[in-house]
């Protein structure tokens, strides 16, 4: 049994050693991705990662990236059959599974409604779109703490609706530099 044992370690150990350094088992890898934007973010939004989980045929995808002078990140928002209308579109600096505070509005203001379901949302956010958050450190403003609390992966975004004021759909952002996930994520929604 003894020898059998070495062996086996003589052949898993190498091969660690191997998949180590060559990157194969490396969790910041493309995972398939041929973009090399080291500052992509993803998020794939849905019912059940609400805090409380919502039922909901609801969906959406968030993808942006980091513009090439770091002061603006350009995304894109598509989302489909919702229950009702959106009433906000916001990103949200939280743990997962709990309530956390606004950070962003994409749109919800009287200037800046929402559009109908399904609908796409296009743009970039700034430091001119970061809102205090002074209870959890945050100054408007701030775009480098923003991007800080995306790469720590605190950031969700989350759609209102009508029918669910504090969010219908929610998908954590994911840092493609850092920890890129393409699985679902426990989420939260904003406090009233």
């Amino acid at each position: 049994m003894k020898q059998f044992s070495r062996v086996l370690l003589g052949i898993i150990f190498p091969a660690m050693l191997f998949w180590t350094f060559t990157g194969i088992a490396d969790d910041n890898s493309n995972h398939g991705n041929n973009d090399n934007n080291s500052h992509a973010i993803k998020a794939v939004l849905d019912g059940f990662q609400q805090n409380p989980p919502v039922f909901s045929a609801g969906s959406g995808d968030f993808t942006g990236s980091l513009n090439s002078d770091t002061t603006g990140l350009d995304f894109t928002l598509t989302y489909k059959e919702l229950s009702s209308n959106p009433t906000t579109i916001q990103i949200l600096f939280s743990q997962p599974g709990n309530n956390g505070g606004v950070i962003a509005t994409l749109c919800g203001a009287t200037s800046n409604p929402c559009q109908s379901s399904p609908g796409s949302l296009t743009g970039m956010i700034t430091a001119s779109n970061i809102i205090a958050l002074p209870e959890q450190g945050i100054i408007a403003g701030e775009f480098a703490k923003f991007l800080e609390v995306i790469r720590q992966g605190k950031a969700f975004i989350n759609i209102s609706t009508t029918r669910f004021r504090n969010g219908e759909i929610l998908g954590k952002i994911e840092w493609r530099g850092n920890s890129w996930n393409n699985g679902k994520n426990q989420g939260n929604r904003s406090r009233d």
